[in-house]
């Protein structure tokens, strides 16, 4: 659509540049009312274009702003005139990844990690559902590499934690 326009706009600009170049022989010969004529209908092609162009432009604008409250709409009323008994009724289920956390002694000093991942499981629960997940820790957790990589068991208090994500 854009070429279409920057083409017609070309043409006009042409023609009123070969005008301006050439205004004494348009004077003498008289031809003032044609060249107007024909720059007059130029750019009724012009205006014409640009205005199909605003309007498309608008379309998809709007669209774009009223398409989330729309669907929104549509599925609630989907939702609301589904039967009762029907045999697959629409349930609403979410994802989430569960993940294990050990804490070392002396956490953040000499080279520990604050914190490390040591499993995780992505779990899918339907509303109204309970779903349990068991997550173990290796024994190697529990005795990190030092500088030679040597694995030994650290001293200490070790925490476990959990999150949801």
């Amino acid at each position: 659509m854009r070429q279409r326009i920057v083409k017609e706009t070309d043409a006009r600009v042409k023609l009123m540049h070969d005008v301006l170049a050439g205004c004494e022989a348009l004077k003498v010969n008289a031809w003032e009312d044609a060249l107007a004529s024909r720059v007059r209908s130029l750019r009724v092609v012009e205006e014409r274009l640009i205005w199909r162009s605003l309007c498309l432009l608008s379309t998809i604008e709007a669209l774009i702003f009223f398409a989330p409250g729309v669907a929104t709409f549509l599925v609630l009323v989907t939702r609301h005139y589904l039967p009762e008994g029907q045999a697959n009724p629409l349930q609403i289920e979410e994802a989430y990844a569960v993940l294990g956390f050990v804490t070392p002694p002396g956490a953040g000093s000499g080279g520990r990690p604050l914190k490390t991942l040591f499993g995780f499981e992505r779990v899918h629960v339907k509303a109204g559902e309970t779903v349990s997940v068991y997550l173990y820790p290796a024994l190697t957790e529990f005795a990190p590499a030092d500088a030679d990589g040597t694995r030994r068991a650290l001293a200490g208090r070790y925490t476990l934690s959990f999150g949801v994500k």
